[in-house]
């Protein structure tokens, strides 16, 4: 039952069961821990000793576990299996549980070599791609890549099968052989399941789909509902129950040796120091040959020269525009680069003087012919030693223009194929494999951080190495997709595994190319500004990574010693003490490349400090995905009309927030941790802007930022007997600011509630409240306070800036006018250095904006 449980929780977490989000495959892990526990904990009579040794290697799983990392993840996995095995290390019980410890490792070691060395990443994706072509002989075309191919499980039942053929009573080879019969015929089975998983899906009876109720009322669960939206994605399930009745029964029938005796004291002192040494400096080792890289310190007085061929976007977001068309395409590019140091110039021929003087070379779906002059002092540019980016896109194609990357790809040999990948989740969430490089490493695939949502799948060549790499999702002809937003997986189309960014040298240079351009975009690089400026810093710098040629043969040879080592005749005990190692080196290692690559830009570069961040690190109540109804695109919008360069911060770090002017927290849901609450309040009073927005029902983390500046949103209810004060709801309304006179615009709650101003010798002072005509004071509902240098600014009123209530994608708003976004132009100019903007008089009884005023533009007079 143990190794049952060890085995499928491995296949959980590296993908072997399918597509399952991370959360849900650790809780499968802890669940299947919970299993091998039962089943295997040391007896009431074992030594302190045992117990220890169980104890330590469960809780150092457990810690793994929550890692978003799966190398890691498997370790901790294969480190328990490995301490449980050390009680008694002659008993079938603990000789069985070794073997598994070492089926896991070279599964987690299979799992990191993918990362670190492209030949390992490009042989897998040749062998899964075989074994499809194999399973098409016997039923319809199936293309396929390492993941659906199921390596995985061949990996691991190989490394079980030869640790437990070790263990078997001579003669062995009949039994091997039923072993490895079982499990090829096994995993053919699941790849006829594979490909004919579309037809099997067609013969389930439909569901009914009953008229929609008003109100909605969910429909009713349906098997054969449930069943097809798991096709195809966890038919790899069907393999991983047939592999496990395969351990189950090699288990059970077998006929083992006798349990040898433990080593005397005549046991050779050098080879046990070998024993001992060699694995435990491989394992350390190896995640620094194969992962630690210093990444780049930004674009310093670098240039980046962008080819403008004449019809890309550089729009920037302008007030009296709304909706997603209006927030243009590349205009923020020059700002975020100079953020960063660096100085971006575009130009339409790219003479040899332009690149000479030009660090990185950046072209973004190019859509015009390319002259033939241009295209050699292009390639001749990047063999002599320069960095090109190219962000293609997939293929488009109008009466004046059509994509044109590949005519400068194709000599370069990684072109893009005119195909378009399809996520089977959005934007790729936990399906994106990373490599081990300094633009990626560290950076996790729960949310959108690369923007490859519609990429075009490039063609790597043996010579190049992968960066990203969709798992989860296939490539669909054409790029019908992009306009009908609506496909299907047909057999015969590449599934899974998509190269949607790659790398390659070119004689002295380096070429890199994104599948899609959307990391580059305005809005687009306020969710992927980490990876984007990472990116950029790299090939500005010409950066070096474990991908060059010298380390990808080290972390090979290093990685075969610990294989020989692991599924030699090592000692169960340093079995594990190599696992540590490799779990502790892969955590540091990570963690360190992670924060020297991290290149942060810089709003102190400009007066007034223009760069803007919303807190995305303590689950704050609004969506990421792009213009639902609570999102906050039309809130970066608004900001970039203002001049601000807008982005997320993944984390409140004192270097991010003192090179940043304006920090937004919308309704955390995580508690700030005491050094978090010490920036930001540190961050204020040195002259930045804090605005902090949530209602009573979500403020009680927010009051943990507002509390040190007098501010405070109370509880909506309060535990019996309880003195103090609930918050009152306000709902929905319109409220004139910064007072209740008629002249005055007003200002639309989403669901606003009332505040409580705590003075303590702060400067606090009421921008919107209940007070009306006739009536002295009123309850705030938006203030302010003072806070050294900068201004804290809270709102209580959770959804003020999400898309329905500030600017929906077609450009309108739920109160049917620009009462908010003219709210939010004169807050920020309001903010400390900014220039302040007063609303147009307003027509109340109208309900629109007076027209006749110069301070605004027909637009904006509009409702």
């Amino acid at each position: 039952m143990a190794v049952l449980a060890i085995v499928g929780a491995a296949w959980a977490l590296s993908g072997g069961c399918g597509l399952l989000a991370r959360p849900f495959a650790s809780s499968l892990s802890w669940c299947a821990l919970a299993v091998a526990c039962a089943a295997v904990h040391p007896k009431r009579t074992a030594r302190r000793r045992s117990w220890a040794v169980f104890g330590l290697g469960l809780l150092v799983a457990l810690l793994a576990l929550s890692s978003n990392n799966d190398v890691v993840r498997l370790a901790g996995l294969a480190l328990f299996a490995a301490a449980a095995s050390i009680d008694n290390p002659g008993s079938f019980r603990c000789r069985m549980l070794r073997i598994t410890a070492q089926a896991v490792a070279v599964l987690a070691l299979y799992r990191f070599s993918l990362a670190s060395i492209p030949l390992v990443w490009h042989l897998s994706d040749l062998v899964g791609s075989l074994l499809g072509r194999a399973a098409s002989v016997f039923s319809g075309p199936l293309s396929v890549g390492a993941t659906f191919a199921g390596l995985d499980h061949l990996v691991l039942m190989a490394a079980l099968i030869a640790g437990w053929a070790i263990e078997l009573q001579r003669p062995r080879l009949r039994a091997v052989l039923l072993a490895v019969s079982a499990v090829v015929v096994g995993q053919m089975v699941y790849l006829l399941c594979l490909s004919l998983a579309m037809d099997l899906g067609r013969l389930l009876p439909a569901p009914l789909v009953p008229p929609t109720p008003d109100p909605y009322v969910p429909p009713d669960w349906v098997w054969s509902g449930a069943v097809r939206a798991w096709l195809p994605w966890n038919v790899p399930v069907v393999a991983v129950l047939w592999h496990l009745g395969v351990v189950a029964a090699m288990l059970r029938w077998a006929v083992y040796r006798p349990a040898e005796p433990p080593a005397g004291d005549t046991q050779d002192i050098e080879n046990a120091l070998w024993k001992t040494w060699a694995p435990l400096a491989a394992a350390a080792l190896l995640p620094v040959v194969g992962l630690l890289s210093f990444g780049a310190n930004g674009l310093d007085k670098k240039t980046v020269l962008a080819y403008d061929p004449g019809n890309l976007d550089w729009n920037v977001p302008v007030h009296g525009r709304y909706g997603a068309d209006s927030s243009g395409q590349f205009g923020m590019l020059p700002a975020f680069v100079a953020s960063l140091g660096g100085q971006l110039e575009r130009s339409s021929d790219l003479t040899q003087e332009e690149l000479d003087g030009a660090d990185l070379l950046l072209v973004i779906q190019p859509s015009r012919p390319w002259p033939e002059d241009v295209l050699a002092r292009v390639q001749d540019y990047v063999r002599q030693g320069g960095s090109l980016l190219v962000a293609a896109g997939p293929y488009l194609q109008d009466a004046s223009s059509a994509s044109s990357h590949n005519a400068l790809l194709e000599p370069l040999a990684i072109p893009v194929r005119y195909d378009t990948t399809v996520s089977q989740t959005e934007a790729w969430r936990n399906s994106v494999q990373t490599a081990a490089h300094p633009a990626t490493t560290g950076l996790d695939d729960n949310r959108d951080r690369f923007g490859m949502a519609l990429a075009a799948p490039i063609d790597l060549p043996w010579s190049a190495s992968p960066l990203l790499v969709g798992r989860w999702g296939w490539s669909d002809p054409g790029s019908d997709f992009l306009l009908t937003q609506r496909t299907r997986w047909d057999p015969g189309e590449r599934l899974g595994d998509l190269v949607l960014a790659g790398q390659r040298r070119v004689g002295r240079g380096t070429v890199i190319v994104l599948g899609d351009s959307v990391c580059l975009t305005n809005q687009g690089n306020v969710r992927t500004s980490r990876f984007t400026a990472r990116l950029l810093s790299c090939l500005a710098n010409k950066a070096s990574s474990p991908l060059a040629w010298w380390r990808q043969l080290v972390t090979l040879t290093l990685a075969g010693i610990l294989i020989a080592f692991w599924t030699g005749s090592i000692s169960t005990e340093m079995l594990a003490a190599s696992l540590l190692a490799f779990l502790l080196g892969c955590v540091s290692t990570e963690s360190l490349t992670n924060r020297l690559a991290e290149v942060f830009p810089d709003g102190n570069s400009t007066t007034p400090n223009c760069l803007a961040y919303i807190d995305a690190s303590h689950l704050g109540a609004y969506s990421e995905s792009p213009w639902l109804s609570d999102g906050i695109d039309g809130l970066a919008l608004t900001l970039m009309r203002d001049g601000y360069l807008v982005q997320l911060a993944d984390d409140l770090s004192e270097a991010r927030l003192r090179r940043a002017g304006l920090l937004v927290s919308i309704a955390p849901a995580r508690s700030f941790s005491p050094g978090e609450r010490r920036r930001v309040k540190q961050f204020a009073e040195d002259g930045g802007a804090l605005v902090v927005m949530a209602g009573a029902v979500q403020g009680r983390k927010a009051n943990e930022l507002l509390g040190p500046f007098g501010l405070r949103v109370p509880a909506a209810y309060h535990r019996p007997g309880s003195t103090e004060p609930d918050s009152k709801p306000l709902g929905c309304l319109f409220r004139p600011y910064p007072d209740y006179e008629k002249s005055l615009a007003p200002v639309l709650l989403h669901a606003g509630w009332t505040m409580d101003l705590q003075h303590r010798n702060h400067e606090v002072k009421s921008i919107l409240s209940t007070q009306v005509e006739g009536q002295a004071v009123g309850e705030p509902i938006v203030a302010y306070a003072a806070a050294g240098q900068g201004l804290v600014v809270a709102i209580a009123d959770t959804g003020f800036a999400w898309n329905e209530t500030l600017e929906t994608p077609d450009g309108g708003t739920l109160s049917g006018g620009r009462h908010n976004a003219c709210f939010w132009r004169w807050l920020v100019g309001q903010l400390p250095g900014r220039e302040p903007w007063s609303p147009p008089p307003y027509d109340w009884e109208a309900r629109r904006f007076k027209a006749d005023t110069p301070r605004q533009t027909s637009e904006e007079a509009q409702p």
